[in-house]
């Protein structure tokens, strides 16, 4: 655990939960999974505690960007696992895991104390999440409408982020993935917290809930709670 915390170690720490990835135990793999976002917690609690402290010289605080820079690192491997594997559980475990190193490294008040600046992201791990989790969720409420059309717009306006085509998702993957549409973007006059080039975010947001809507009585609670909670937040800011 010690180990993790050293942002140099970060790509070691993975590389080792790697492996169990491999292993025939799924209980056992969506356990590690879970442990790459702890090591991202880790991370950003530690840089938002040495914030709030007041360590380091200001604007040059590396513990702050060595921290964010370690949590975006596991969010890259937890979504490119969720665009490799054919196994939905897994994915889902994946999304869940991926959901809470996004909320810690961009929407919340963590983030900020941690320093989580919008230009702070030189790699765009964050909006290659966004893109592919949007495109997830279009798939899991309304499969095989994003693959119709030969030469159909994707969400995000291309097909490089594309995940995977049939899996079906658990529902509290799901709900995440809702979660995250009412998170990204404007919201109530409020700036992208991650902005996507060439996309119309309420466009987006809109057609998203209208597949919602069109299900919502077919969809689990915890979905239909994150639902309620992206139709209150379009009204507000409409």
């Amino acid at each position: 655990a010690s180990l993790s915390l050293y942002p140099s170690a970060v790509t070691t720490v993975l590389t080792e939960l790697r492996t169990y990835l491999r292993h025939d135990d799924r209980h056992f793999v969506r356990a590690a999974v879970r442990a790459v976002a702890k090591v991202a917690e880790a991370h950003v609690v530690r840089a938002a505690s040495s914030a709030q402290d007041g360590d380091g010289p200001p604007g040059r605080d590396h513990t702050h960007d060595g921290g964010r820079a370690a949590a975006l690192t596991c969010l890259h491997g937890l979504v490119t696992l969720v665009a490799a594997t054919e196994d939905a559980p897994v994915a889902g475990e994946a999304v869940v895991a991926a959901r809470h190193v996004l909320q810690m490294t961009t929407f919340s008040l963590l983030a900020e104390r941690a320093g989580a600046a919008a230009g702070r992201d030189p790699r765009g791990i964050q909006s290659t999440a966004v893109q592919r989790f949007l495109l997830l969720l279009v798939r899991a409420l309304a499969p095989g409408v994003l693959d119709a059309p030969p030469g159909g717009a994707a969400p995000d306006g291309g097909r490089a982020a594309e995940p995977p085509r049939h899996l079906k998702l658990p529902s509290p993957a799901v709900a995440s993935l809702v979660w995250l549409v009412g998170e990204w973007g404007p919201s109530v006059g409020t700036p992208a917290a991650v902005p996507l080039p060439d996309t119309d975010a309420a466009a987006v947001r809109d057609e998203i809930l209208r597949l919602l809507a069109g299900r919502f009585c077919g969809l689990d609670v915890e979905v239909k709670v994150q639902a309620v909670h992206l139709a209150s937040k379009l009204l507000l800011g409409a």
